[in-house]
């Protein structure tokens, strides 16, 4: 691919997700991050296949570009301050316009309006994810400087370890946070019990529930659709744990000794190697922005459902379907009514293939036939040893039982309790399953990946980094994964 000179590559995906909510987030990282700090990402694509997207770097430009952020915008506190403080400023500007949309009929809009009301939310969401795409190099620089600094003093058979300690978060994540809260809700209504179980409740009346909705409603979402979470998901939710009579004490209480826990890990670390206040201000650096990727897939995530209202009915008006509006890029939907006709051609294209790549704040869209040739040359991946993968500990522990191969959150039915989860990378939309799995195994990701986060809040054993999983192990099959050695045997297909 002319774009890559090496396949050593960065892969993030494949995931469910199309061009309009994937470009949102790829074009800011080689533009608006350019434009807000001097500093961009390393040229990169996106591939797409039917309902499925995946991005791509190169592995040491990444790593390279990481480096650059963390040392010229976040290692001196005086620079991550203010670098900070832009994405706190664009977060206001986005919500603005989230609140906006919230307020509007927008089917009671002219086409001009409803134009000018797109055009706002995307310089908002643009702008959000200019400061938002500082997460990724940020974790993988520091993750990388903090690597070269531990090698130095820590033998090898000790280095994941030390690694995974330190790259630990000590506060927890937005899925453990709305649990947490939904347990105290839970609790509350324990009084109510009777009536919640014989139906009689109303949870559209309850105030909690209706707080906990506009907090939480959408934590399911993903890059292709969006899903509004209201008072019936969460009602079902507290009623199903009702039926089983949880302790809603003792699992906020595992919530909370969960990131204690890991707080302490990470403080007998630091006296145990006598790391020096750098090396232990690499570790809360990758701490701080774990969480803000964290608080960035907050906003993301909100942000495609007031997307969605405002493609919805711009393709209402054309006669375009609101998911293959999302085959269609920004500047594109802007000229939707004059271009109508030319683009429902192009969406079927792109639903079939499509790559785009990004480089020096530009992109292009490739046609058909060198987006077919891209795609392939970008998945081809070799396999030598079909009964053994190997992988990154993310979080150590053993397990043996059944794969559940998942490529998509709309297979979240077939995942049983207990069955091992493989994947090509886990999402928010994803923790359903993790929640039902006795370990997890992803082709994609490293220790400050979404997989090794919740992996250490489930205390289930994960490998992540596998490149190959998904495509050695087949659904169904009985698997073993010693996540204390790194390895997953395949022992019957």
């Amino acid at each position: 691919m002319k774009i890559f000179s090496s396949k050593d590559l960065f892969v993030w995906g494949p995931n469910d997700g199309a061009p309009l909510t994937s470009h949102y987030a790829a074009l800011p990282g080689v533009r608006e991050i350019k434009a807000d700090y001097g500093i961009a990402w390393p040229k990169g694509a996106l591939a797409f296949k039917k309902d499925k997207m995946t991005w791509f770097n190169e592995m040491n430009e990444l790593t390279d570009s990481g480096k650059e952020f963390v040392k010229k915008l976040i290692l001196d506190e005086k620079d991550r301050k203010k670098t900070l403080a832009l994405w706190r400023k664009r977060i206001e500007e986005l919500e603005e316009v989230h609140e906006e949309i919230e307020k509007t009929n927008v089917a009671g809009l002219s086409d001009e309006d409803l134009m000018d009301l797109f055009r706002r939310f995307t310089k908002a969401y643009y702008g959000m994810w200019g400061p938002g795409m500082l997460a990724e190099p940020v974790n993988f620089g520091a993750e990388k400087m903090l690597k070269e600094e531990i090698e130095k003093i820590t033998p090898q058979e000790k280095l994941n370890d030390a690694l995974v300690i330190l790259c630990a978060p000590t506060k927890p994540s937005f899925y453990a946070r709305e649990e947490s809260d939904l347990l105290k809700i839970t609790k509350d209504l324990r009084k109510d019990k009777k009536d919640i179980l014989e139906g009689k409740y109303d949870f559209r009346k309850d105030r909690r529930i209706a707080g906990h909705v506009k907090e939480y409603f959408w934590i399911l979402n993903n890059y292709y659709e969006t899903r509004y979470l209201g008072w019936k998901y969460f009602g079902g939710i507290i009623k199903k744990w009702l039926e089983e009579g949880i302790d809603e004490d003792n699992k906020i209480k595992e919530i909370q000794e969960h990131v204690k826990e890991s707080a302490k890990k990470k403080g007998e670390m630091i006296k145990e190697l006598k790391l020096s206040r750098y090396v232990v201000k690499l570790s809360d650096i990758i701490d701080e922005f774990m969480l803000f990727q964290d608080e960035r897939k907050k906003y993301n995530l909100k942000g495609m459902h007031y997307l969605d209202i405002l493609i919805a009915e711009l393709g209402r008006r054309v006669g375009i379907g609101m998911q293959d509006m999302k085959y269609l890029l920004p500047e594109e939907i802007f000229v939707l009514f004059e271009k109508q006709e030319e683009f429902k051609s192009i969406i079927n294209q792109r639903k079939d293939v499509c790559v785009i790549e990004y480089e020096n704040g530009k992109y292009n869209v490739l046609d058909r036939k060198k987006s077919g040739e891209a795609y392939d040359w970008l998945f081809e991946v070799e396999i030598t040893d079909m009964n053994k993968v190997e992988g990154i500990i993310a979080n150590k522990g053993y397990a043996k039982g059944k794969a559940c191969l998942m490529l998509s959150v709309r297979e979240l039915p077939r995942m049983k309790k207990g069955d091992i989860l493989v994947t090509t990378m886990t999402a928010p939309d994803f923790v359903v399953a993790m929640k039902k799995a006795s370990a997890i195994v992803t082709d994609q990701g490293g220790l400050t990946s979404h997989a090794a986060i919740v992996s250490r809040e489930l205390k289930i054993p994960c490998i992540t980094g596998t490149k190959i999983a998904t495509q050695a192990i087949k659904d169904g099959s009985m698997i073993e994964v010693d996540a204390n050695e790194g390895v997953i045997r395949i022992i019957k297909r």
